[in-house]
């Protein structure tokens, strides 16, 4: 799982360093740098991560790289020492990136308990904590 962080985090900074000329421009608004953070650079890094078990080092990692590429949009370097919550209000991107990360899991974890019994995925993950199939089902 180290190595896949490890390959998402480098995946995104590839991602970002492509788009970081039109990233950095200031003749583009902020909607537009926005939606290439949403659209483009946030799902390279975040590819397969709702499998990924987080720690504390590897939350610090995402918001790290997202950091990188928010403090571009606003037109800050570290060398500025702007502290996170002013670039997060100058960009307008409320989240952090691992709180994001948190609720895709428990999505995943969701549509995994909404499928059916004989799914193979829901016999591996065994989502019913000692309960029978039957309870589950009469919940949904």
């Amino acid at each position: 799982m180290e190595s896949d962080l490890r390959q998402r985090l480098n995946e995104g900074c590839k991602v970002l360093g492509v788009v970081k000329g039109v990233v950095k421009d200031r003749t583009l608004g902020m909607n537009i740098k926005r939606v290439l953070h949403k659209k483009v650079i946030v799902p390279t890094g975040m590819y397969g991560s709702e499998l990924w078990g987080m720690k504390v080092t590897k939350t610090q990692k995402l918001n790290g790289l997202e950091m990188k590429c928010l403090g571009n949009m606003a037109g800050e370097s570290r060398l500025d020492r702007v502290i996170n919550k002013v670039v997060r209000v100058r960009t307008g991107v409320r989240n952090e990136l691992a709180a994001r990360l948190c609720m895709d899991v428990l999505r995943w974890f969701g549509d995994v308990e909404i499928m059916e019994k004989g799914c193979l995925l829901k016999k591996m993950c065994s989502l019913t904590g000692g309960m029978k199939d039957e309870n589950v089902d009469q919940r949904l």
